[in-house]
Parts: structure tokens; sequence; C-alpha cells
């Protein structure tokens, strides 16, 4: 197993938080001047992010991993929440761009910090199930 640098992934979600805190205190982002262009931003964001993680799922060949699976039906969740917003569907929690904006980086730090245990819990030996 070889050591994987965090450097990246860090640097990106602390991207994504800023992005999220300036666009709900009302602060213009460069280059993200209205809310739509912000979650779409946010969106590649959280892609970017996701590749980081499961390289590191992929490669302990731990799919079924509880950290694992909680990581996925929160990236599902968000996917979900991001695309039907930019679809313009009604969506619970997030009827307007600024409420899936906080909505979306709600998910992208619970997800964000279940990244940052993984390592913790990767050390561990796999639970052996005994046969009846």
């Amino acid at each position: 197993m070889k050591k994987q640098s965090h450097v990246l992934s860090i640097i990106l979600g602390l991207l994504a938080g800023l992005l999220v805190l300036a666009t709900l205190s009302g602060m213009d982002f460069p280059l993200v001047r209205n809310h739509r262009t912000t979650l779409i931003t946010l969106g590649f964001l959280g892609m970017a992010l996701c590749s980081q993680g499961i390289g590191r799922v992929a490669e302990d060949k731990r799919w079924t991993h509880p950290i694992s699976l909680l990581g996925m039906l929160i990236g599902a969740a968000a996917l979900v929440l991001w695309a039907g917003r930019l679809l313009n569907f009604n969506l619970p929690y997030a009827g307007s761009d600024q409420q899936a904006i906080l909505a979306l980086g709600s998910l992208m730090g619970v997800k964000f910090l279940l990244a940052r245990l993984y390592p913790l819990f990767r050390r561990l030996p796999p639970a052996k199930i005994s046969g009846a």
C-alpha cells in the first residue's frame, strides 16, 4: 500500500467550503457571480473531491467498508441534488439555488469528514464472520 498525499483533497475541500460560505454571506467570489454558477462550480469541485477518495477505497479493495458505503450514499444524494437543481426540479430543502448550495455544501462537508476519518479505520483488520 503506497502512501497517498491528501494535500489536493484538502485544498479542494477548503475551496469548496470557502465558496459556500462566501456565497451564503453575500460576498462576490471571483469568477462565480451568481448562485447558478456557484452551484455548477460546487458540483464539479465535489466530483474532483470524490475522485480523490475513491482511489483509496479501490486500492484497499474495501468497497463494503461501512465508511465507503456511507460515502457512496452521500455522494449519490449530492449528485441527485445537484443534477435535480440544475434541471430546475423543486427539491425538498433545495427549492432555490441558494438552498441547494447550502444542502450540497453540507453533504460535501460530511463526506469530506468521512474521507478524513477513513485512514483511521483502514488499518483495522476485516471483520471475520463465523460460519454456521
